[in-house]
């Protein structure tokens, strides 16, 4: 099998300014991809960079299926909404809101979150959103250091293409480079795909909150885990 191409490219393009728990990717196959940083800074010029200051994109290459991950900006709240409320409507085992409640956020609200947190958008060639992760940064003096992750989704047909390991990698890369130390995240006990896909990533266990949330009168566990960004090592639970 041909292994990606690894060369990482940075350069600007010509184009218009154009507690969670995280679910909703089943399978994770092995990455295999090709990765393209693209900047857009003017409507006119194709230059290659070392550096560029405004809004960055990845281009990824799935297999021959082309990929884009950018951070979502308040102008994309509206399509943001609407794709979150169909995944409420298809998956709502995978998220903590219930689609009554994301519908009742304020708009200036659900826009002031996009613009004051991580929030990862997965688009395909025709650039419709097909997938997304959020974190936030602790609010507080004491827990700016850290940062909880979730939700995290992907769509049915787009699932089994890496794109949660993407996402995921992604977002542990930003909050990295933001200087966070950690970061936290809670799953479904029982999904175990999930939890193997953020072991690889270098989560670890560190506890279970029995009854979490109650989903259509049944309880669910919730598993515990976090990563550390200074080489800290974690101990993971006795249990």
């Amino acid at each position: 099998m041909p292994q990606p191409h690894k060369e990482k490219l940075t350069f600007a393009a010509s184009a218009a300014a154009n507690h969670h728990r995280m679910e909703g990717v089943r399978d994770f196959p092995d990455l295999r991809c090709v990765k393209i940083n693209v900047c857009f800074q003017s409507l006119r010029t194709l230059v290659r960079l070392d550096s560029c200051a405004k809004l960055q994109q990845e281009i990824y290459v799935f297999e021959g299926k082309r990929r884009m991950l950018r951070q979502l900006t308040a102008d994309d709240s509206e399509t943001l909404r609407v794709f979150w409320a169909e995944a409420l409507r298809s998956a709502p085992e995978y998220f903590l809101l219930t689609e009554a409640e994301l519908s009742a956020i304020p708009e200036s609200s659900f826009r002031n979150g996009i613009e004051n947190g991580q929030y990862i958008g997965a688009f395909d060639k025709d650039e419709e959103l097909v997938g997304f992760v959020i974190a936030r940064r602790g609010s507080v003096e004491r827990l700016r250091h850290t940062a909880d992750i979730g939700p995290l989704y992907v769509q049915e047909r787009s699932q089994g293409q890496g794109i949660g390991r993407v996402l995921m990698e992604n977002v542990c890369e930003r909050l990295k480079a933001d200087g966070l130390l950690q970061a936290e995240l809670t799953v479904d006990a029982s999904n175990h795909r999930a939890v193997t896909l953020y072991k690889s990533l270098g989560f670890v266990e560190f506890g279970l909150r029995t009854r979490s949330v109650i989903v259509e009168q049944n309880a669910r566990n919730d598993l515990m885990m976090m990563i550390a960004f200074d080489g800290t090592t974690l101990e993971t639970p006795l249990f």
